[in-house]
C-alpha cells in the first residue's frame, strides 16, 4: 500500500527590495474558495520506492579484528505504507546464502547487518550479491550490490 502524504514547507517574499519572508501554513485563507490543495503527480515509472542501498564497505573482513567484521547495509523506502521487504546476501549463482530481512515495513531509513557468518560457520571468501526487493502493488523494486569477503 502507498502512502501518498508529504508535508510541503514553504516562503513567500518579494525579489525586489527590502527581503523578509513569510512562512507558509496550511489551511484554507478563506472559507469562501475551496483551493486547499496541491497535486504532485509523477509517473510510475520515475517513481523511487527503493533507494539509496549503501554499503559501509564494499570489503568484509570477518576476522575478529574489530575492522569491517560485519556487513552494513542501508535504504530507503518512499511511499510506502506497508510493502514487503526481503534483503538478502547471495552467491554469483543466484542462491541466497543469508535471508538478512523478510518483513513488511513502511517508508523510512533501515539498517541490516551480517557477521558474515551462516550457523556460526563462516562464509567462504569470495565475491557475493546483497540484493533488497520491496513487493508493493505496483510492481517489484529491486537493487542490487557486490561484496567482497576476505579473510
Amino acid at each position: 500500500m502507498f502512502n501518498f502524504t508529504t508535508e510541503f514547507a514553504g516562503e513567500v517574499f518579494r525579489i525586489d527590495g527590502e527581503n523578509l519572508s513569510q512562512s507558509i501554513e496550511g489551511g484554507d485563507a478563506t472559507p469562501l474558495v475551496s483551493t486547499n490543495d496541491l497535486r504532485v503527480i509523477a509517473p510510475l515509472d520515475k517513481l523511487k520506492v527503493l533507494s539509496a542501498l549503501d554499503l559501509e564497505s564494499q570489503v568484509m573482513t570477518p576476522n575478529g579484528d574489530g575492522m569491517h567484521d560485519e556487513l552494513q547495509l542501508s535504504y530507503t523506502l518512499h511511499g510506502v505504507a506497508a510493502a514487503g521487504v526481503e534483503a538478502g546476501v547471495y552467491d554469483l549463482a543466484g542462491r541466497l546464502v543469508r535471508r538478512l530481512v523478510s518483513e513488511s515495513r513502511s517508508e523510512g531509513r533501515y539498517i541490516e547487518t551480517w557477521d558474515g557468518q551462516i550457523q556460526g560457520r563462516q562464509v567462504p571468501p569470495g565475491t557475493y550479491l546483497v540484493r533488497v526487493t520491496v513487493e508493493t502493488d505496483l510492481g517489484t523494486f529491486e537493487k542490487t550490490r557486490t561484496i567482497a569477503i576476505a579473510y
